[in-house]
C-alpha cells in the first residue's frame, strides 16, 4: 500500500514538472494528479494550453 502511495506520489510530481509552463500550471496538475488518478493528471497536462512566452527582448 505504501508502495502504491509513493508510486501515485512520484508521478503526480513528474506530471506537474512537465505542466509547469501549462495554464493550470505546476501545483494545479500536481493537486488534479493527487486527487483524482495521475491518469486523469496525464490527461489533463495534453489537454491544457501553453502559457504564451513572452518575446525575446533583442538588444542592438
Amino acid at each position: 500500500m505504501f508502495t502504491a502511495f509513493s508510486l501515485s506520489l512520484f508521478l503526480s510530481l513528474v506530471i506537474g514538472y512537465l505542466g509547469r509552463r501549462r495554464r493550470i500550471g505546476f501545483w494545479g496538475l500536481t493537486f488534479g494528479s493527487l486527487l483524482l488518478t495521475p491518469i486523469v493528471g496525464l490527461i489533463l497536462l495534453l489537454i491544457t494550453d501553453d502559457v504564451p512566452q513572452p518575446e525575446q527582448y533583442h538588444h542592438k
